[in-house]
């Protein structure tokens, strides 16, 4: 029963580890970058402007519009990004919660089992227990398996969706 509780609380480090991996993508955090380098830009230029003649204006003007309309292009491939992996965060976050619930129930099993006065262990206590581990060995498994299956289709899906410099996406389907 012990290898199945810390086989259910590494679940949980590994399905917390994929759900931060993927809300963390250095992709994501690249676009913030630019983003917040753009928008710097454009506000030093928005004092810039204040001081030059007409012509002038009317110049930095058009670069200042240039570079608002590449911080929002940034801005919405940022949000595809987001939209793109919230499905496979949301099913990471109910396999946490599904870890969390066999856990406790694995460590309530464990402890009555422990608590059971050696002089009550029967044959039907020992094998009710056999299958308790039996099913959380299962379960266990299970929750392995769909997370390394999330894990995977939100990484493929990522390389098809690649973002290429310059704004365009592609798309290896």
């Amino acid at each position: 029963m012990k290898s199945h509780i810390e086989e259910a609380v590494s679940i949980l480090k590994e399905a917390t580890d994929t759900w931060a991996e993927l809300d963390e993508l250095p992709e994501r955090a690249e676009i913030q970058q630019n983003i917040q380098q753009v928008e710097a830009t454009a506000t030093s230029m928005k004092e810039e402007i204040k001081s030059l003649a007409a012509l002038q204006k009317m110049r930095k003007t058009k670069e200042m519009n240039q570079l608002q309309q590449e911080a929002q292009r940034l801005r919405t491939q940022e949000v595809h990004i987001s939209d793109l992996l919230q499905p496979y965060q949301e099913q990471i976050t109910e396999l946490v919660d599904v870890a969390e619930q066999k856990m406790k129930e694995f460590t309530t099993v464990r402890e009555e089992f422990d608590q059971t006065d050696d002089s009550k262990v029967d044959q039907a206590l020992i094998d009710s227990a056999r299958e308790r581990v039996e099913v959380m060995k299962n379960e266990v498994e299970g929750l392995r398996q769909k997370l390394q299956k999330t894990s995977q289709e939100a990484k493929e899906k990522l390389q098809q969706e690649k973002p290429v410099p310059g704004g365009s996406r592609t798309s290896h389907k």
